[in-house]
């Protein structure tokens, strides 16, 4: 997908549909984005985040778009998820994404009687990274299968990340859940051989459909591996 600025023009692009960034939804009471249609059809609407709500006006501008309840820093420190004290990050410290993660999986387990969309942004992986803190799998040290420390180490943080929303995916309570795992902006890497990894102008997506839906295209457009 393409994209344009950054991370709060990743949402603006994502959860509205147009380009821009928070400062395009701080006037009215409310836009017409994704979270507020799915507030109109039913859905309980909710947003999760590592660091404060403060930070790009957050709290003011997430409701403005649909979202009910807000789950930042301030709202999950004290929670049973996250243990006294614990942060992650350097420059943006902040909760731990995988605490969050717990958060995000307890919420929609929950039973409030109506259909959930949830937004789950995560902060770790933000430059510069925090040393020993993913699951070594890549030969960091060395660089890598990419020959560049930053970047190698961004990517056991991201398999950490997938291989836990892998876990939520297969939860016996979420198996009707759809996922949607978007990038938002290039990381600002200091190597032109770390930048070189990545596609000029376009981010990742990922969509994970529950199985009844595959089925459902499997029946209707032949064997899954056939697809695209």
């Amino acid at each position: 997908s393409a994209y344009f600025g950054s991370t709060t023009s990743a949402e603006s692009r994502e959860l509205c549909g147009r380009w821009g960034d928070y400062m395009d939804y701080l006037e009215a009471p409310a836009y017409d984005c994704l979270p507020a249609e799915y507030q109109a059809k039913g859905y309980e609407t909710a947003a999760f985040h590592a660091f404060w709500g403060a930070f790009f006006d957050r709290t003011d501008w997430f409701p403005r778009i649909g979202f009910q309840k807000l789950f930042f820093q301030e709202q999950l420190r004290n929670s049973s998820f996250v243990e006294t004290g614990k942060t992650c990050g350097l420059t943006f410290k902040g909760l731990c994404d995988f605490d969050v993660a717990d958060a995000v999986e307890a919420y929609l387990k929950e039973q409030a009687g109506k259909p959930k969309f949830v937004y789950w942004l995560t902060l770790n992986t933000h430059l510069p990274l925090e040393k020993g803190i993913a699951t070594p799998r890549l030969d960091c040290e060395t660089g890598g299968p990419f020959d560049d420390w930053t970047v190698c180490s961004m990517t056991e943080m991201w398999m950490d990340l997938m291989y836990r929303v892998r876990e939520m995916a297969l939860t016996p309570a979420l198996k009707d859940t759809r996922i949607l795992v978007v990038g938002d902006h290039h990381p600002p890497v200091w190597t032109r051989q770390g930048r070189r990894q990545f596609e000029a102008g376009e981010v990742a997506w990922l969509s994970l459909k529950p199985t009844t839906d595959a089925a459902k295209d499997q029946v209707a457009t032949g064997p899954l591996s056939q697809k695209n």
